[in-house]
This record gives C-alpha cells, sequence and structure tokens, in this order.
C-alpha cells in the first residue's frame, strides 16, 4: 500500500514539475501589440499532431485580424441592410486564413502528452502583402472586365461572358478592399463595375421561337423542327448555348447546338410521354461557366440576375386520341402477371382491345420457372426457384419490337412441403414487386409509328421459346389441374324459390377482413412444443392489397381463455418475430402462419392491421 502510494506521489510531482516548465504562452495567449498571434495544440496521440497543431495555431492568428471592409468595397454599395456584409464577413476571414503569408513560429513544447506551437505575423508584413495582392488584382480585374465588355460590344457574347467571370474571380478575395482606379482620365469602383457588368449582361437579349406552339401525340416525335433565335437589341447573337428540358409534362428534347452567324439553333420533341392534355418545353440560355455565380459563396449576389436569363416556351397541344394495345397470352398462369400489365398500360396512354386488328401494338408475355437447389433449414428445409419474365411490345403495322423488357433468375425460397401451383403464386408475387417498379419507366421510353394501317388478320405468332416449367421431383405422379379452394364452392341442394347460396367447403371457416380481403382458416398442427395456425388471405378486389402485419397487434386465446404468445408470424415469404410484409394480389391466396405455444384448441384468433380487425373463434 505503502508503495502505491508512493508511485502516486511521484507521479504527481511530475505532473506539476511539467506544468511549471509549460512556458507563458501554453499558460496564457500571447499579446502582440506589433502584430498577430497564434496557439495551437494537438494530442500526441492524433496522426499527423504537428501539422495539427499548425494549423490551429495559424486559424487562431487569423481569427485576431480585424477583417475591415472599406466604405467603397461592393459590400457596402449593394443596397440590402447590411445583410450582405454579415453574409460574407466569415468567408472573408477564412480568405484571410488561407492566404496567410510571413508568418513566423515563435516557439514549440511538448511533454509527452500535448504538443503546442505558437506562431506570429508582423503586422506591417500583413498589410503590405495585402497591398500588394489589392494592387494585382486592380490590375489583372481591370484587364478582364475591359476586354470582356469590349467583347459583348461586338456581339461576341459567350467570349465577354468567359472573360467577365474571370476578372470576377481575380477581385472576389479582395472584394471587402477599396478597388478604386483610374482609366482615360475617370475613377471607377472595379468591384462594382464588375458587378453591374455581370448582373446586366442578359439585357437586351431574346430568345424566340418558330413555331411557338406545336401539336403532338403519346408515344411519338414531332416532325417539325422548333427554330430557336437569339438576338440582342435586335442583332443575331453567334456561338450561344442553349438548353431545352420540359417545364410540364414529360418526354425526350434534342439537344442545341450552338446559335449560327444568324443566331438561330433548332431542336426536335423526340417523343412525349406524359398525360397532360397541355405541355411546356422552356428554351434557356446554358452557360457551365455561371456556376461560380450561381453555386459559390457570393451566389446571393446574383440571385436576381440569374433569375433573369431570358427564356422562350414551346407550347405542345396534346391530341386526345390513345394508342390501343393488344395483349397476346395463352396462358392462365399468367392472368395476374397479365393483369398488372394492363393496368400499367392503360395508366400509360393505351387503351387495351380485344382484338388484335384494333391494336397500334401487340404485348406478349413469357413466363418460365426452374427448380433449384434444396436449402436445409433448422425447422424445416427450403427449395430455392428462379423465375423469368418476358414482356415484349411490337409495332402491331410493322411487326418491329419496340420494347423488350426482361426479369432473369428472379430467386425464391419456398418450404419443402410446399405444392408447385404454391411455389409459382410466390413467384408471380416476386415478379409483380419488380415489374411494378420498373415497368412503367419502360414504356416512357416507347416511340410508336403509327403510320399505315393495321394488318386485319388474326395471326398469332408462336413464342420464340417454348415455355417450360420445370417439375417439383423428378417422379412426376399424375395430377389434376390446380384450382384454388374458394373457387370450388359446394352447393347444396334447395328449394327452387331460393338462391343458390355458395359455402366453402367442409371445415374451412372463412371471415371477411375488411372490404374484398377475407380471411380463411385451413387447419392446425402441431411441431414439437409448439401450434401453428396455418390460414389463407384472399383478395376479392380487382388491385392489390398491400397488407402489413405486427405480431404486437395479434391475439391469440388458447382452450382455457389464456392468451398465448406468438413466437413467430409468416405471411407469404415474409417471416419475422416482429412485423412481416406482403403484397395480396387478386384470387391468389395468400399463406398466413402464426406460430404459438402449445395449444389443443383457438378459443379466439384475432388478427389487426392497426385500422381493421377480424376474429375467428373456436379453431380446432
Amino acid at each position: 500500500m505503502r508503495l502505491k502510494w508512493l508511485i502516486f506521489n511521484l507521479w504527481l510531482i511530475a505532473v506539476c514539475a511539467s506544468a511549471q516548465n509549460a512556458p507563458i504562452w501554453v499558460k496564457q495567449h500571447p499579446v502582440n501589440e506589433f502584430g498577430y498571434a497564434g496557439v495551437g495544440m494537438a494530442s500526441m496521440n492524433e496522426k499527423g499532431y504537428i501539422n495539427k497543431a499548425k494549423e490551429r495555431a495559424l486559424a487562431d492568428l487569423a481569427s485576431e485580424i480585424n477583417v475591415q471592409i472599406s466604405s467603397s468595397s461592393l459590400l457596402n454599395t449593394v443596397e440590402d441592410n447590411g445583410m450582405v456584409k454579415e453574409l460574407y464577413a466569415e468567408t472573408i476571414r477564412s480568405t484571410v486564413y488561407a492566404n496567410i503569408e510571413k508568418y513566423r513560429m515563435v516557439d514549440s513544447w511538448q511533454d509527452g502528452k500535448e504538443y503546442w506551437v505558437y506562431y506570429e505575423l508582423n503586422r506591417f508584413d500583413y498589410e503590405e502583402y495585402m497591398e500588394a495582392r489589392r494592387q494585382k488584382a486592380i490590375k489583372d480585374g481591370f484587364d478582364f472586365w475591359y476586354r470582356g465588355n469590349s467583347m459583348i460590344n461586338q456581339g461576341d457574347m459567350a467570349s465577354g461572358i468567359d472573360l467577365l467571370l474571370k476578372a470576377w474571380e481575380v477581385v472576389q478575395p479582395v472584394i471587402h478592399l477599396d478597388l478604386r482606379c483610374s482609366y482615360n482620365g475617370k475613377t471607377v469602383n472595379l468591384g462594382t463595375e464588375i458587378y453591374a457588368s455581370l448582373t446586366g449582361v442578359f439585357n437586351g437579349i431574346t430568345v424566340s421561337l418558330n413555331p411557338e406552339t406545336v401539336n403532338g401525340q403519346a408515344f411519338q416525335s414531332i416532325e417539325t423542327p422548333v427554330v430557336v433565335s437569339v438576338q440582342r437589341n435586335g442583332t443575331p447573337l453567334k456561338g450561344i448555348s442553349l438548353q431545352a428540358k420540359f417545364l410540364s409534362g414529360e418526354g425526350d428534347v434534342s439537344s442545341l447546338t450552338p446559335t449560327d452567324a444568324n443566331g438561330e439553333s433548332r431542336f426536335y420533341i423526340r417523343n412525349i410521354t406524359s398525360k397532360q392534355s397541355q405541355q411546356e418545353v422552356c428554351v434557356s440560355l446554358l452557360f457551365d461557366s455561371f456556376k461560380i455565380l450561381t453555386e459559390g459563396k457570393y451566389a446571393t449576389l446574383f440571385d436576381k440576375a440569374m433569375a433573369t436569363r431570358p427564356e422562350a416556351i414551346l407550347t405542345i397541344n396534346l391530341k386526345s386520341k390513345q394508342l390501343t394495345a393488344y395483349i397476346q397470352n395463352q396462358r392462365n398462369e399468367l392472368r395476374t402477371l397479365t393483369t398488372a400489365v394492363q393496368s400499367m398500360l392503360t395508366n400509360n396512354y393505351f387503351d387495351v382491345v380485344e382484338t388484335r386488328s384494333k391494336a397500334d401494338v401487340v404485348v406478349t408475355l413469357e413466363n418460365n420457372m426452374k427448380k433449384g437447389a434444396l436449402i436445409p433449414g433448422e425447422l424445416y428445409n427450403m427449395v430455392e426457384y428462379f423465375s423469368t419474365l418476358s414482356v415484349r411490345i411490337l409495332n402491331n403495322r410493322t411487326s418491329a419490337v419496340i420494347l423488350n423488357y426482361s426479369l432473369g433468375d428472379v430467386r425464391i425460397l419456398v418450404p419443402e412441403n410446399k405444392s408447385l401451383p404454391q411455389a409459382e403464386s410466390m413467384a408471380v408475387r416476386e415478379l409483380l414487386k419488380r415489374l411494378k417498379k420498373e415497368f412503367p419507366a419502360k414504356l416512357k421510353s416507347l416511340t410508336v409509328d403509327i403510320s399505315g394501317e393495321i394488318p386485319m388478320d388474326e395471326y398469332v405468332p408462336e413464342p420464340s421459346e417454348p415455355i417450360v416449367t420445370q417439375p417439383v421431383s423428378e417422379d412426376v405422379p399424375e395430377v389434376t389441374p390446380y384450382v384454388p379452394v374458394q373457387k370450388v364452392p359446394v352447393v347444396q341442394s334447395v328449394p327452387e324459390n331460393k338462391p343458390v347460396i355458395e359455402e366453402p367447403q367442409a371445415e374451412t371457416i372463412r371471415a371477411e377482413w375488411f372490404e374484398g380481403v377475407f380471411v380463411e382458416f385451413s387447419h392446425l398442427s402441431v411441431i414439437s412444443n409448439r401450434s401453428r395456425i396455418n390460414c389463407k388471405i384472399i383478395n376479392k378486389n380487382n388491385d392489390d392489397v398491400s397488407l402489413r402485419l405486427f405480431i404486437s397487434n395479434q391475439l391469440v386465446i388458447n382452450e382455457n381463455g389464456e392468451e398465448v404468445k406468438i413466437e413467430r408470424i409468416k405471411l407469404g415469404a415474409d417471416t419475422s418475430t416482429y412485423c412481416v410484409n406482403a403484397l395480396i394480389v387478386p384470387d391468389i391466396p395468400t399463406e398466413l402462419m402464426i406460430e404459438v405455444t402449445k395449444l389443443s384448441r383457438v378459443a379466439l384468433l384475432e388478427l389487426n392491421t392497426g385500422k381493421e380487425n377480424v376474429k375467428i373463434r373456436n379453431l380446432k
């Protein structure tokens, strides 16, 4: 114990001695009446601690420099109630820090844990340096400004603007100083003059279009070019870069070349992909070099000037006639995918027709699913399946393929005890997720040529490749086509004067959860020390229903009237101990499994989405 106390005392004495040995500038920030002082410290555990201490010392030194904004500075002449000066004071200070020169290191000190450094800058050296910078900025900035104005007056706007921007770059670091200069017997404030030239650079410039209004049709280009004319006070401007983009609506516009000797350029509407009856395309001047004004530190100074950039608006009137599409599909198992594709087509201009001879385009779907490997699991094994989907759109007049969209090898995992139709349903749901996310954007890339006559024959070409569904096992038993339970009603004999009532199969319990969505109890199973409540969710609506279930919102009461803990919940392919999500598509049952502690009978099952709930009783 005495040894530990002795060691502590020795350490304390060493620390005190080290602190006593520290120079005075470490203990108290130095004051230099003939200049500026900066002190910086960094832990010796930091990587590059010497450079970090130096950076902090110079930043400390710069903070002592009082940035004076000249009364003749641009920042004092712009009328904004002093907001410009306040906004840019810190910017100027950081510029000063970045350009400090002729500083010197006075001293450094370290104690094994911390590294300290002391720098100073002579006031007269600093003032001499800033005066030299001011003189150089005036000389170079004036040269760029004068030549830039001359170029603009001669009609060379592009070159003139580039020179004015270079003038601004030169004077920007010293914009707070007095930048007055004399030439040809008159005195000008260079900062103010450069600013005025840039903010007035668009004065007198007009952009006009011929024609100003065009008629268009969905998924069509417009053959008539739009001519753009750029003039300044009636004089054509050559070499002006332009941009055209949809202001309202959506579509594809060709790029524009710089204006020719007549001040003209032209562009085309290559496609229209919006349903709006009237759409607008904005044509404006494009100067990439203007980013220094719109994105730089001084951007707020030029907000008003950039807002006055000349532009012109092209109006597109959309014809009301919609294109027609025929969906060619002979396979019943593609029905859900076909319904989804039809919905997307009708949302993007197309009317779906029943006969090929009335269609502008023909849509074909091909689907293939193959079985993969067996994946061992803790509770049960899973089988992997890989699905592909191809959607092809052809011009019915020319048979040319205008869209070839495919989803390849979409992987799903299916419990080993599931049937092939159940696996197909799960695969379809996964394909639908991708289809709804990607296919609408593909539709907007279409261009449909509607010139010529639609063939009147009803010939349907064979698919390019046979569609094969792999069996679940090598020994395939003879089976009958799969039919969902709810589609095979048991019809009881009733008197002739009473309507026929459809009822579910024996030992099934079905209840409507919310509008058009039903829950159907299948069976109760026992695995080890747990029970599983197996149900199906059935959507009778015409559209998909998104379902999200939290375990904490669900309730199971056993045969003794006791609430039992829900261990896990599974909805479709999604399983979790917290929350599950699934897209319930029309007429395809989605599996719902709730795993609880072991029981022999469910007295009450209450399912709750947070808004709608349903209760089912006496499940065995």
